[in-house]
């Protein structure tokens, strides 16, 4: 659910201070207690990002970076070297369309970005490659391509980290003879120059053609790599830079269909855990990945879409949640808040200091609906936070350091106690249900009572089928109208708005409904 906009004062950090105790207090006879306040400042970087690949963040020592691969193929960077006002590199025409960045990681007194993928036209038709492809800076804003080898077959590369000098990529072999259906094998790449790749063995993989890793971190000196095999999620670790490389059969990890995310900041860890059955979880260690269990106060995950990515940087973990109401699950929100199952999935983020305990952040100083919410979040080498918003551009906006994020708590999703009719029962004559109508294949059939009603008649003409135009005000989300049935007879019915407008009437019939597209 998208924070309602609230107000909260917005001022300059560095000119004013907020306030917080009362002017000479009389009881104490203390000084006056003194916050610093602060404000999102939003800075819009050139460049497209691709539509499919995420635009990648990194942020250490060396700076903030923002890199990007556009569909056609512009690998456009931006770096902050010194507080948070980006510079923009020059763009580099790679020539390829669709290759996806993987990583970038500083490497060598300069910068490293792999990525993978490429269209070429083969006998007249574009046909995806999934090539490997290498860039490197000296400066992290004037890049060039660089040959890269060790890459047997078609691959994706979903990660990139330096650890000890070396480079580490992670991501999946493609085996099938069609690289476009697949045949994932989990792997990982080792370089000392970002030229030559050797290939890592990963012990404990199952040759189903499903499995991958899916990202990488660096936590204390130990590489951290977790995707799926075999249908469930996995974690594997190497303490020699990525040259040998051990399984985890951690309890904690059992039961889950995949570990998307990994981040770290130095002995402390996260997984984001995708479970076989019920929302995403995270996962915290304390020691390098010796030991996992559930952030204590993690984000809700209820009604949560896919998993919950994961970044880190500057003292802190960040997140994002997606939610999404379902109006076939939950009618009852639906009759409460129309506009709620109207909308799109609300991106929310949380931020935490130590990844047990995590805040929602109060974005509405970047905007209100859409425009406040947040893609993708780091830290800062200082202790701000960067919180990036991609929707056709990069948007970035950023929160100052030695002043305390905006939170806010969770918000109250609205309900109504539904009148229905109860399994096995037949509806009342004079009891006015909730009856959630199906637009798709129109009105003329509403389900009430485990039979169907056809319609006869009504106030309305309109059909309302697939493609047909929904009158306004009608309260229709998904497809769906979230009306009510009214028996006036036992075998007639009236369909009404909430106001009490009948818009359509329905009786009892032999036939059943005919088969819908």
């Amino acid at each position: 659910m998208t924070p309602r906009p609230r107000p909260y004062l917005l001022v300059a950090p560095l000119a004013l201070l907020l306030l917080v105790s009362g002017c000479g207090n009389e009881t104490s006879g203390g000084p006056e207690v003194l916050t610093p306040a602060g404000e999102w400042t939003t800075q819009e970087l050139r460049g497209t990002p691709g539509v499919d690949f995420p635009t990648i963040l990194y942020s250490g020592d060396q700076g903030v970076l923002v890199a990007m691969l556009s569909d056609d193929g512009v690998l456009q960077t931006h770096l902050a070297e010194e507080g948070t006002s980006f510079s923009a590199g020059e763009p580099l025409e790679t020539g390829r369309e669709y290759v996806g960045l993987g990583g970038v990681a500083p490497h060598a007194d300069g910068w490293f970005a792999l990525g993978s993928g490429g269209l070429e036209e083969v006998d007249g038709d574009g046909e995806l490659q999934f090539e490997a492809v290498g860039f490197t800076s000296e400066d992290g804003l004037a890049w060039e391509e660089v040959p890269v080898t060790g890459f047997a077959g078609p691959v994706d590369v979903n990660a990139l980290v330096e650890a000890d000098g070396v480079l580490v990529a992670a991501g999946a072999h493609r085996g099938e003879a069609d690289p476009a259906m697949g045949g994932f094998r989990p792997s990982v790449w080792v370089s000392d120059d970002g030229v030559s790749w050797t290939e890592a063995a990963l012990p404990g993989v199952t040759e189903d053609g499903e499995s991958y890793v899916a990202d990488l971190a660096v936590s204390d000196g130990r590489l951290l790599a977790v995707g799926s095999t075999d249908g469930h999620g996995m974690l594997w670790t190497s303490d020699d830079a990525g040259v040998t490389w051990q399984a985890d059969e951690s309890d904690a990890l059992r039961g889950t269909y995949a570990l998307s995310n990994v981040v770290a900041q130095g002995a402390t860890a996260l997984v984001s855990l995708m479970p076989s059955d019920g929302p995403p979880l995270i996962l915290r260690s304390t020691d390098r990945g010796d030991s996992w269990s559930p952030a204590a106060g993690q984000p809700p995950a209820e009604d949560i879409e896919g998993y919950a990515p994961l970044w880190a940087g500057g003292g802190r973990f960040f997140t994002v949640t997606s939610v999404f109401v379902e109006t076939w699950s939950e009618p009852e929100v639906c009759y409460a808040d129309i506009a709620l199952c109207q909308q799109d999935s609300a991106v929310t983020l949380y931020a935490s200091d130590d990844g047990d305990d995590w805040s929602r952040i109060d974005t509405s100083g970047i905007g209100s609906g859409e425009d406040g919410e947040v893609h993708e979040a780091i830290g800062l080498p200082d202790g701000g936070v960067l919180a990036m918003r991609a929707e056709g551009r990069i948007t970035v906006h950023t929160w100052p350091a030695g002043v305390d994020l905006p939170t806010e708590g969770e918000p109250t999703v609205p309900h109504v106690d539904l009148v229905q009719v109860d399994e096995g029962e037949e509806p009342e004559v004079g009891v006015r249900y909730h009856a959630p109508l199906y637009l798709h294949c129109g009105m003329d059939w509403l389900y009430l009572g485990d039979r169907p009603w056809k319609r006869t008649g009504g106030d309305s003409e309109v059909e309302t089928g697939a493609g047909d135009d929904v009158p306004v005000g009608w309260p229709v989300a998904q497809q769906t109208l979230f009306g009510y049935a009214t028996l006036v007879e036992p075998d007639r019915l009236e369909y009404s708005l909430e106001d009490g407008e009948v818009i359509a009437t329905y009786a009892v019939v032999e036939e059943q409904p005919a088969l819908c597209d």
